[in-house]
């Protein structure tokens, strides 16, 4: 392997690995903030233990609508829309269902985005150690490039694994610039259906 094409696939390995800012969990991946779990209060004025009183799961409309806003394949302004649908059909206990909705939406959410972002935080961890394995890949060519005697046999294998795994490194890289997206898409909807919800209240 030429030197240069050595040097910025090394570089590229070493890119990646130090991705993350170092004020935040090393193993964080991405260059989106790390945000652990979502947060009730920064979209829900009314008290937060009133929410963790209520009995969602309870009540079968409130369970399919959670189940319905919750999905990132419906649009969040669609999702909206169902929650406006839902509250004009209510009558009696309005505000009781509608917290009962934010609770699940929360729920459901947090316990989505949680798992989300350990998973993000898994893979930043095999990104890391797969972005050592190439830099003892290239110390490794090196050596064997410049040993006596020369061991074309051995130099070509190197260079061959070392080429999977850039590949591999490659792959994966382009996959968690999609991946590091979903926490902050969440977030949002999460924001969007929780003003939607307490808009709705009497």
């Amino acid at each position: 392997m030429k030197p240069v094409l050595w040097g910025l696939l090394l570089a590229s390995a070493v890119q990646t690995g130090r991705a993350a800012p170092s004020n935040v969990d090393p193993d964080w991946p991405c260059q989106q903030p790390k945000v652990a779990e979502l947060s009730i209060a920064s979209v829900w004025a009314n008290p937060v233990p009133a929410l963790a009183e209520t009995r969602w799961q309870d009540d079968t409309a409130v369970v399919l609508l959670v189940e319905s806003v919750r999905q990132r394949r419906v649009p969040v302004d669609q999702a909206v829309r169902s929650v406006a649908d839902f509250s004009e059909t209510l009558r009696q206990d309005k505000d009781q269902k509608l917290s009962g909705l934010m609770t699940g939406v929360f729920t459901t959410l947090n316990h989505e985005h949680v798992a989300v972002v350990a998973g993000l935080d898994r893979f930043g961890q095999r990104q890391k150690a797969l972005a050592e394995g190439l830099r003892q890949e290239g110390a490794s060519l090196r050596a064997a490039q410049t040993a006596a005697p020369a061991d074309d046999a051995k130099v070509a294998d190197i260079t061959q694994r070392l080429l999977w795994d850039q590949q591999l490194f490659e792959s994966r890289s382009r996959e968690l610039r999609f991946a590091c997206e979903v926490p902050g898409l969440i977030e949002q909807r999460f924001f969007m259906l929780g003003k939607a919800i307490q808009e709705h209240l009497e």
